[in-house]
């Protein structure tokens, strides 16, 4: 199957050497996240577990205002009568514009220069926009462990292997519980980070996919109902008719599956390049997923 962002690409990074991303405001969510009451870890973990996302879960809230505000500029322009590529530069206007808005803890974010290059908006649908490089003579100067590898990989399966938000919200909980209770600071801090930009994704694209097809701003490409390997239908739309008549709904729409794969692969590959280059660029890695996010929603694949 076609997709913009070749699935689970950042465990190439993480365990055969580096992969990078290419592509690297409203004041409050219109699609909140449901309370942490259904966090499945231990309860004498749930206290770490909200100490870590108060420091290092602020990217899952940028990325779900960062596609709100660039879905309201694309509507006000008019979006859904232009044409891809003119759709593509104005999601990037506006997620420059939302950058230099953003304020985390009271303060504006580090400079970055948000950029569409290296996405499907600019270099085609068809074309794989995550590149692996092995970065000749560049010091690798931090480790990430293998059970931190293991867990951000698992943040990305979790989108695969469970069938309904529902499902798919609670296993992120338990892998930042696990995180949060085995792992030092700040690779659980990484863990908890791409689990919430995770969730975010998951929680926006199944509310608000069909107002961007409604409003013709975002590509539409779903074939017919076809089945993962863990069994669950991957169905082209949430919604379908049952034998008696009834509309039954199901799970994430294949279309609603690969944005959000989009989204985590660019995040966890943006950590974890950086994460072996130098600092770890929390920052970058936030703008790159939403980049990923709107490149996937606006063009059909």
């Amino acid at each position: 199957m076609r997709t913009i962002w070749k699935r689970a690409t950042y465990v190439a990074v993480i365990t055969g050497g580096i992969a990078v991303a290419a592509v690297s405001c409203t004041d409050t969510a219109t699609s909140p996240r449901k309370s942490d009451a259904n966090h499945t870890a231990k309860p004498a973990t749930n206290g770490k577990v909200n100490e870590l996302r108060a420091k290092y879960g602020w990217p899952g809230d940028y990325h779900t205002r960062a596609l709100e505000y660039a879905f309201s500029q694309l509507t006000k322009q008019n979006a859904g009568s232009l044409s891809p590529a003119a759709k593509c530069r104005l999601a990037e206007a506006a997620l420059r514009d939302f950058n230099k808005a953003y304020r985390k803890d009271g303060q504006p974010m580090p400079f970055a220069d948000v950029s569409f290059v290296g996405t499907a908006c600019n270099r085609g649908a068809k074309q794989q926009i995550v590149e692996s490089s092995g970065l000749p003579g560049v010091l690798r100067k931090n480790e990430i462990s293998a059970d931190a590898s293991a867990l951000l990989a698992q943040v990305d399966a979790a989108v695969d292997n469970n069938e309904s938000v529902e499902s798919i919200r609670s296993a992120i909980y338990a892998i930042q519980g696990t995180a949060a209770f085995n792992l030092q600071e700040l690779e659980a801090g990484a863990v908890i980070s791409a689990g919430e930009v995770a969730i975010s994704s998951v929680d926006y694209w199944d509310a608000h996919q069909d107002e961007w097809q409604s409003g013709g701003i975002g590509g539409n490409n779903d074939g017919p109902i076809t089945y993962a390997r863990n069994g669950y239908p991957t169905v082209p739309s949430k919604i379908v008719v049952g034998a008696s008549g009834t509309e039954v709904r199901l799970g994430l729409s294949q279309r609603e599956r690969r944005i959000i794969k989009a989204d985590i692969g660019a995040f966890i590959g943006t950590i974890v390049y950086e994460w072996f280059s130098g600092p770890v660029g929390w920052s970058n890695a936030a703008w790159r997923a939403a980049a990923a996010s709107l490149a996937a929603g606006i063009l059909p694949y």
